[in-house]
């Protein structure tokens, strides 16, 4: 398969986890960022919906610092099966970070700062940038947002 990797190439050219093998994509995604290049690809997946949705453009940058709380990182959750997401950092320790999908409801778990390969740069859907930073109400977790949601529908005297 020929992998093209430069700004100018279509999304079906592009690689993603799911065209792909695992290990390979994630030998690539490290190999790029660690060369302090930048790795785009296609998304795959909606566990960062409504901001990343399947199919969307995504650039990942090397890291230059250590990511904080809500920047959306690139991580290998299994060194074993070379699983690795794009999901947003939830909680940070000293030695380990918490990572959760913005449409997901529970942690994907702990995993040490070296798991981090990148962070998000950019967004793109159909060709065009998307504002991939969240607005303030989604950081809060996702029930508590149905029920603002819910609140201000009756309040607003609509749909509930």
């Amino acid at each position: 398969m020929r992998v093209k990797l430069s700004p100018y190439a279509q999304p079906e050219d592009l690689p993603s986890p799911d065209t792909l093998p695992a290990q390979v994509f994630r030998k690539i995604a490290a190999e790029i960022l660690r060369d302090g290049k930048m790795l785009r690809f296609a998304a795959y997946g909606n566990s960062m919906r409504p901001q990343i949705q399947h199919g969307d453009i995504i650039t990942i940058k090397p890291i230059s610092h250590l990511p904080r709380v809500g920047d959306v990182i690139m991580i290998i959750t299994d060194a074993a099966t070379a699983k690795i997401m794009v999901h947003r950092i939830a909680a940070r320790t000293a030695t380990t970070i918490t990572t959760r999908g913005d449409a997901c409801t529970t942690p994907d778990g702990e995993f040490p700062h070296s798991a981090i390969l990148g962070i998000l740069a950019r967004v793109e859907r159909n060709g065009t940038p998307v504002n991939w930073v969240l607005p303030w109400h989604m950081h809060l977790h996702p029930q508590f947002r149905q029920i603002l949601r819910k609140l201000y529908y009756r309040m607003k005297g609509g749909r509930s």
